[in-house]
């Protein structure tokens, strides 16, 4: 911030020092109209000075120019007075000047505040309310993108994530809770997996994992292990505890496919398999 202000004084010093050494060189030479070259450190002084400020300095140094260029020259010798036109002109130009700038810069700050509001509303769009994470669709078109350049060597995969025990959570002891719950999750789940990959809410208690990179479905698989093993901690919400497990389906690009909707199908159908799997075992 001290560097920026430091930067706006000296650009308006060097203005000023531009103006003032073109007022000179008007008085030095009648032969030259000069008036011309104060555009270029106006439009400096436009910039960076209030338009109250600038605007009088257009119509001083208009003026003052105009008159040194065509009524004095050097030895004190005087020429016809001259025009009222002429002072006129250069003050009404660089006041225009000053007019152009201050619109160009209000469109320019209007154009960022909309390019900002874009950006926002965009990532709004694209992220959970609830967890933060990207939704279903974001998803599904990084997927989309990730499995057009999936090759057998370089592959992708989607594990799908169902939360286990949630609904008895979320019933007990109310949405509130499972709301801290899930925000849990998600944190959970983004810690495991690596900075390149995408964790999604895909839904409910329904979590995808985009990865981006596995070269053999054991890779995969181990990767869906390590979020099974993170979940067997409880969580801590409300000053209560809670347990909630996590079953993971994975599917891979492009061995199942590599429509983003069937690598989605495929692994929650996997994961509905190892859900009744672990049922089948607790039986």
């Amino acid at each position: 911030m001290e560097t920026t202000a430091k930067r706006r004084i000296a650009i308006l010093a060097a203005s000023y020092a531009a103006l003032v050494a073109i007022a000179l060189l008007s008085w030095l030479t009648v032969q030259f109209y000069v008036g011309a070259l104060s555009v270029i450190p106006m439009l400096f002084i436009s910039y960076y000075l209030r338009p109250p400020a600038a605007l009088a300095t257009a119509l001083c140094a208009g003026a003052l120019i105009a008159a040194l260029n065509a009524d004095i020259v050097p030895g004190g010798d005087t020429l016809n007075v001259p025009p009222l036109l002429d002072i006129l002109t250069l003050s009404l130009a660089l006041a225009a000047v000053v007019i152009v700038t201050k619109r160009l810069r209000e469109t320019s700050v209007a154009n960022d505040l909309l390019h900002g509001s874009l950006v926002k509303a965009r990532r709004a769009a694209e992220r959970d309310a609830l967890t933060g994470i990207v939704n279903r669709a974001y998803f599904l078109r990084k997927l989309s993108e990730c499995t057009a350049q999936a090759t057998p060597t370089a592959r992708a995969a989607v594990l799908f994530c169902d939360l286990d025990g949630f609904k008895a959570v979320n019933d007990t002891y109310g949405h509130l809770t499972g709301d801290a719950v899930l925000r849990l999750a998600a944190s959970r789940i983004v810690n495991t997996v690596r900075a390149i990959d995408t964790v999604a809410r895909l839904g409910g208690d329904e979590f995808g994992v985009l990865v981006r990179i596995v070269h053999d479905a054991g890779e995969a698989a181990q990767m869906a292990s390590n979020i099974e093993r993170a979940f067997g901690n409880p969580f801590h919400a409300e000053n209560e505890r809670y347990t909630v497990g996590i079953t993971v389906g994975i599917s891979i690009c492009p061995d199942d496919g590599s429509d983003p909707e069937t690598l989605l199908r495929i692994a929650d159908a996997r994961m509905y398999r190892a859900k009744e799997e672990k049922r089948a075992e607790r039986t």
